[in-house]
């Protein structure tokens, strides 16, 4: 907290102690018992023994920090629907008190990204919303409470003869909402929601919720069903069982009529082992494409399905595809074992509960015929495979004016299992300058140095575990030593692989060349051995060339200025004699 509510803070406190020590005092000491009381001079000040004045200044030094930078308190979503030429598109104007509790900056969240906002007030004034990676915020520094209004539109989608509207919220402690929908007496859902209560008024349909703390409502409507049956909601219940996901499914029926009606509920590709109406089985039909049974008698149904889906892998994560009906209120819980990270296309707000053993994924999905999941799936420890990689490594070597520099290619192959990290082994006393990769990959970089003139470590974390190849360029250099002092090659090794060789090339310039003197583990080779993608890199004469495999190569060389060439020219005479 700043030092000046810490200040405004202890003036208060000192205030009210001002006004309250007389008759404190007078009350805890009468007739003059005690000489540290409160005195009230000639001119107006009022005197306060020194140990009270010592207790409020220790208080205020150490002020309670808020548990948060702001609260977002209650709201009010009105939501008005107009039907234009068979499209429905809705102005949302929402009401957010919003609590500062810090006297610094803060960025409130208030709606996704892609929010079509029309206009935004805080206390009855303009405000601008602010773009960040999680959605528009607002940036705000004082303290206290604020009204916020916003509108924005949203259209909605159509849906067998209904409508489905997916409304943007701010992420309100509870959500008050109030919606006016073209048409009388339509069925309408609200997810998620309490208190749901739909009323006709004239040629509209008015519909109250209580919402609780969520960034997006579902609001669906249609004119009451014709049709002999409606399905109204389904429960879902997965959980993985070897290569496939097992499901249980329950969905509410009701029935407008006496007559036994036939209803299609999956595909044929899938793996059927139940369906039961009411409890009891059922009979299982085949209607074209789909699994079908039969249910009879006017009322209110419920049906129950088991069945499994396929587990598909290799391509990407793990996933599973359903084909499902198209019910209104679809809500679904995936258990699976291990820590798990699900995503659901249609995209849906999934809530995980991480266990130690399992995670359990709860979310309810839009009017859809086909749901997709797929999820970030760890391999357990006891099947995990032996990780083999091998690397090649391509250094360019030069002098400059005190500084030897150092450009190596690393060719990283991952031949079995994942990797997220590439451990690097450099001398010790070299500066690693810049690690990069051209096709991109590389999220981070850090260096450890060694004890006692060990090999300093630099480990490189992937942006996602390697599977395959992958090329990086990491550009280092150490000081030259003083005189004509040798010149040991720093080399980059790399760790925990089961192989590794390279090449290394001496660059000589116009003022400077490298001379070997001591070498081992390496073969002079031409120039031409070397991969195209670093050749085009070299932009100086290529002096050296070594080659390398599995030992580790030692290499030390001598600075030495290169031979001036002597140039070489053609000349041709031309010789004009005159006579005369």
């Amino acid at each position: 907290m700043c030092i000046q509510s810490r200040f405004s803070s202890l003036l208060l406190a000192v205030l009210i102690v001002l006004l309250a020590a007389p008759a404190a005092f007078a009350q805890a000491n009468p007739a003059g018992q005690g000489q540290a009381e409160a005195q009230e001079a000639g001119d107006g000040r009022v005197q306060i023994p020194l140990e009270i004045y010592n207790q409020l200044v220790s208080a205020s030094e150490h002020p309670t920090e808020a548990p948060a930078g702001y609260a977002l308190g209650s709201a009010q979503l009105n939501v008005r629907v107009e039907l234009l030429e068979g499209r429905a598109s809705a102005e949302v104007r929402a009401t957010l008190t919003i609590r500062l509790l810090e006297d610094r900056w803060n960025l409130v969240p208030i709606l996704p990204l892609g929010t079509a906002v029309v206009s935004v007030q805080v206390d009855g004034k303009p405000v601008q919303l602010i773009n960040t990676p999680g959605g528009l915020a607002w940036g705000v520094k004082e303290l206290g409470s604020h009204s916020m209004t916003l509108v924005y539109r949203v259209d909605a989608n159509t849906f067998q003869g209904g409508f489905v509207l997916t409304l943007p919220t701010p992420e309100a402690a509870a959500t008050t909402l109030e919606a006016q929908l073209p048409g009388a007496g339509m069925e309408v859902a609200v997810i998620p929601a309490a208190s749901v209560k739909t009323v006709a008024s004239g040629n509209q349909t008015v519909v109250s919720a209580t919402i609780p703390a969520t960034r997006g409502i579902q609001l669906s409507w249609r004119v009451p069903a014709l049709e002999t049956y409606t399905l109204s909601r389904a429960f879902y219940t997965g959980e993985l069982v070897g290569d496939a996901i097992r499901w249980k499914a329950e969905l509410s029926l009701e029935l407008n009529g006496k007559d036994a009606v036939t209803l299609e509920l999956l595909p044929k590709h899938v793996t059927l082992s139940d369906i039961r109406v009411d409890g009891r089985e059922a009979p299982i039909l085949i209607s074209g494409q789909n699994f079908a049974t039969l249910v009879k008698g006017r009322g209110a149904h419920r049906l129950q399905m088991a069945f499994e889906v396929p587990v598909v892998r290799g391509s990407g994560p793990p996933r599973v595809t359903l084909m499902i009906p198209e019910i209104p209120v679809s809500r679904f819980e995936l258990t699976l074992p291990g820590r798990k990270q699900i995503t659901a296309t249609p995209a849906s707000d999934v809530n995980h509960v991480v266990g130690d053993t399992q995670t359990v994924a709860t979310f309810h999905v839009p009017i859809s015929r086909q749901l997709q999941l797929s999820w970030t799936e760890a391999i357990p420890e006891d099947t995990r495979t032996e990780t083999r990689a091998h690397a090649s490594l391509y250094h360019t070597v030069q002098a400059d004016e005190g500084v030897l520099s150092v450009d190596a290619w690393v060719v990283f192959e991952v031949g079995r299992g994942e990797l997220s990290t590439i451990e690097l082994a450099l001398p010790a006393g070299v500066q690693v300058n810049r690690i990069r990769s051209e096709g991109g990959g590389i999220s981070d970089w850090r260096v450890t140095p060694g004890q006692d003139g060990e090999p300093q470590i630099v480990t490189v974390f992937l942006g996602h575990p390697l599977s395959g190849e992958m090329r990086f360029r990491i550009d280092y250099d150490r000081s030259l030593p003083r005189g004509d002092a040798p010149i040991p090659i720093p080399l980059v090794r790399v760790r925990q692989v089961h192989r590794q060789r390279g090449m290394l090339a001496l660059l000589a310039t116009s003022e400077v060349a490298l001379t070997p003197m001591e070498e081992s583990n390496l073969t002079q080779v031409g120039e031409n051995q070397l991969p195209a993608f670093v050749r085009r890199s070299i932009d100086k004469t290529i002096a050296h060339t070594f080659k390398y495999t599995e030992a580790t190569p030692t290499l030390v060389t001598t600075a030495t200025v290169p031979e001036r060439v002597r140039a070489k020219f053609d000349a041709e005479v031309d010789t004009l004699i005159s006579l005369t």
